[in-house]
Order: C-alpha cells, then sequence, then structure tokens
C-alpha cells in the first residue's frame, strides 16, 4: 500500500485549471490521519498552519480532501509525491 510518509510533498491538480496544482506538507500521521501544511506561493512560499485529516484508502492508495468534500474539490493521494 502506498503511504503518506512524513516531511515530503504531495500535490493535487485544480479540477477547472490544469496548470495549478495545490501542495501540501506532511508534517504528521497516525494510521488514520494526516497532519498538512498547505505550500502557498512558489517564489517566496509560504506555509499554513498544519491541519490535521481523515485518512481513506481508495486502490490501495491512502488519500484525504484538505480542502473538504464538495463535488470538485481536490483529492490528495500518497501516490502524487511532488518531484523537485
Amino acid at each position: 500500500m502506498t503511504k503518506f510518509e512524513i516531511g515530503k510533498k504531495y500535490y493535487s491538480t485544480s479540477i477547472g485549471d490544469a496548470d495549478f496544482d495545490f501542495i501540501w506538507i506532511v508534517t504528521g500521521r497516525t494510521d488514520k490521519t494526516v497532519e498538512l501544511r498547505q505550500v502557498i506561493g512558489s517564489y517566496q512560499p509560504k506555509l499554513q498552519d498544519a491541519k490535521k485529516f481523515r485518512i481513506s484508502i481508495y486502490e490501495d492508495v491512502e488519500k484525504c480532501s484538505p480542502l473538504g468534500k464538495y463535488s470538485m474539490s481536490p483529492t490528495l493521494r500518497a501516490n502524487h509525491e511532488e518531484v523537485a
């Protein structure tokens, strides 16, 4: 199973704009939750405060919904690790 790992960055693409990515850093985790900080901006990135989210599993990959659950909300998946 692919799991979120502490210290790694993960991305999710916006449904409305394929050129826009949401980026989060995993700052902590338990078996059922993941603690994330969203990265804002690319030139001088800032980090938002850490928040915890419930982990679910789909097709053997951990996932969560850091911006809420609604029809077009981004879903963060553990197999979408950001490559520098």
